[in-house]
């Protein structure tokens, strides 16, 4: 409502007046600045002497006279010969230094101020209509507000035709127009009445903000809003609830039947079918090897969570820990008996890689081993990696009496560089006949050489 009485305010028929009369003072204040100055500079050689361009160009050479040329001294003050002109830099004539000093009386009078001042009154009154400037969609939303929350459709239209007039006189009135319509009438005091029931409602609503039935009403609101925007997702949210219910019972039932049933059945399974076979096969391996100093056996100690463990434990002795018995070749020796055997009962014929297999172990070991490696590629593809160049030869004697084919790699060093690859043996491997053969026509290695022996079914 201030708002309003302030733009009604601004663009009565006294302010108009009002700027009237300020304009007809700015204009007779410049009129007699004019003709002063007409006076005084009637022998001047340039025309439009003391208007506004010309004084805005005498405020810059006193600027600049008395800050960088000639700060010693107060412009247009000077010496006539001694000084020189700030905007044409020439000497100053006596002439000179004269006309000087009559700009500035003329720039200091009693007229060429009486103009600023009423030119700063008039534009200071151009300037107010600024700070009660009220936009259209404000007054429509001042009409919304008295007709639904106060329910006076006849009131909300005075109060917007009331507006859009003050508003067309306030754009006429800050543009130097004349008036234009008729001055719009403020209600002021039904406003005032109105204003105050609001007041009061407003005040009753606020007191009962935090009363349990105001909190109540809120959580409905908010409960009401979320399920309209839940709305369109209604079905998949349900869908996907039932889904994680089934996704906890599932995964429930998997840890108990994992802990008490499967692990049941998975014993039974076991001992059936896989816990004899794999006792006996691993008794089979270990006399392959000739690791049979002292009996050993492979020994289930538990089935948990469906998976069945085993240890290596001896026959006669089976309290007794194996680790303190076997020697590092042997512990090796052991558990290729038992990867090898585990690998032939499950059935399954992918290849295998060994990495230096054979280390710690004396000669008889080794041969026993390279026959159960030849023999295993029957089967299927195996890798070997070793610098023992004796096991080598051990495997390559076994490969050649069964006839299984293999295939040579020498991973070396040249100079400084490592990592070449050929495919054939390093020289200190091969026979006498295939060595001169390599010296002849090839770079010695002098370095140290990795071979890799590949046995295929």
């Amino acid at each position: 409502m201030a708002t309003l009485k302030r733009l009604v305010e601004a663009t009565s028929a006294s302010a108009f007046v009002a700027r009237e009369k300020l304009k007809a003072e700015r204009d007779a204040k410049a009129e007699a600045a004019k003709l002063a100055s007409d006076a005084l500079f009637a022998a001047s050689p340039l025309p439009e002497i003391g208007q506004a361009t010309w004084r805005s160009l005498w405020e810059a050479a006193r600027k600049y006279s008395n800050e960088v040329a000639y700060p010693e001294r107060s412009f247009p003050d000077a010496s006539a010969g001694d000084d020189l002109c700030v905007l044409c830099q020439q000497p100053l004539s006596v002439e000179a230094v004269h006309r000087r000093t009559t700009f500035e009386s003329f720039v200091k009078g009693t007229t060429k101020a009486d103009e600023e001042a009423a030119s700063r009154a008039y534009d200071a009154m151009l300037a107010k209509p600024a700070a009660a400037r009220v936009t259209i969609d404000s007054i429509c939303q001042l009409q919304t507000l008295i007709a639904t929350e106060i329910g006076d459709i006849a009131l909300a239209e005075k109060i917007k035709d009331c507006g859009i007039r003050a508003a067309w006189r306030l754009r006429a009135f800050a543009r130097e127009q004349a008036a234009p319509g008729v001055e719009p009438s403020f209600a002021e005091a039904n406003l005032s009445d109105r204003s105050k029931n609001l007041g009061e409602r407003a005040t009753q609503l606020s007191a009962g903000q935090n009363s349990p039935e105001h909190l109540a009403l809120v959580k409905e609101f908010h409960e009401l809003k979320d399920r309209a925007a839940l709305a369109p997702l209604l079905e998949d949210i349900r869908a996907e609830i039932e889904r994680r219910k089934t996704a906890d019972d599932i995964s429930k039932a998997l840890k108990d039947t994992a802990k008490k049933a499967v692990t049941t059945k998975n014993k039974d399974f076991s001992d059936k079918l896989v816990t004899n076979a794999l006792r006996g096969r691993f008794a089979r391996e270990i006399e392959k090897m000739k690791l049979a100093r002292m009996p050993i056996e492979l020994k289930k100690i538990k089935d948990q969570n469906a998976v069945s463990f085993f240890q290596v434990c001896l026959v006669e002795k089976p309290n007794e820990s194996v680790g303190e018995i076997f020697s590092e070749g042997e512990h090796r020796g052991v558990a290729l008996a038992a990867f090898l055997a585990e690998l032939v009962t499950s059935k399954q014929y992918s290849g295998i890689v060994f990495d230096d297999p054979m280390s710690s172990l004396d000669h008889i070991h080794r041969k026993a081993i390279a026959a159960r490696l030849v023999e295993e590629a029957e089967h299927r593809q195996v890798v070997v990696f070793t610098h023992d160049l004796t096991f080598l030869y051990e495997l390559r004697r076994e490969a050649e009496a069964k006839e299984r084919p293999i295939q040579y790699q020498t991973v070396h060093r040249k100079l400084t560089r490592p990592g070449y690859v050929e495919g054939e043996l390093p020289n200190k491997a091969q026979n006498s006949k295939r060595l001169r053969a390599s010296l002849t026509t090839g770079p010695t290695q002098n370095t140290r050489c990795s071979a890799k022996a590949s046995l295929s079914s």
